[in-house]
């Protein structure tokens, strides 16, 4: 791998501010774009259930582990395009968020003030060649036996 070094003639304040925004947008999206490779690659699991709770390594906060007392309602979201993803919204008493970054807690707040509730979503496309959303919720509800399930249509 080697880098390359390119020196222009600078005419203007714009063109180098244009040339500085073009070079953070490339260093971002390479980031970012390395990242999902990586996750690609070594193909980590991105939703685990168990016993003590769930481990979320694949919803916009990926947050980790969270327990099931943490969890207030669990549904299946039915998009008018056809795509579905399990919606899991926490307890009023949830903890959870404790484990967030300031800016995480924050960005999550807007989400919610904008009546979202559904931060924690995953699509059924996450999921594994022939696993449905019903499995997973099979899953949920054999781990915890009261949890109550909703289908909803948005």
């Amino acid at each position: 791998m080697g880098i390359a070094l390119v020196v222009l003639e600078v005419k203007s304040d714009r063109t180098a501010q244009t040339i500085a925004l073009g070079a953070g947008c490339a260093i971002v999206s390479g980031y970012f774009g390395a990242k999902s490779w990586y996750r690609v690659i070594w193909n980590r699991p991105v939703l685990t259930l168990d016993a003590e709770g769930i481990d979320d390594q694949a919803s916009v906060w990926r947050l980790g582990r969270f327990a099931w007392d943490d969890i207030g309602e669990v549904a299946i979201v039915v998009k008018r395009n056809g795509h579905r993803r399990l919606v899991v919204v926490p307890s009023e008493q949830a903890t959870w968020g404790a484990s967030m970054t300031t800016i995480k807690r924050l960005l999550y707040a807007v989400f919610a003030s904008s009546g979202a509730d559904d931060a924690l979503a995953w699509p059924e496309a996450i999921l594994p060649t022939g696993t449905t959303l019903e499995t997973v919720i099979a899953v949920m509800q054999k781990l915890r036996p009261e949890l109550e399930v909703t289908t909803r249509q948005e």
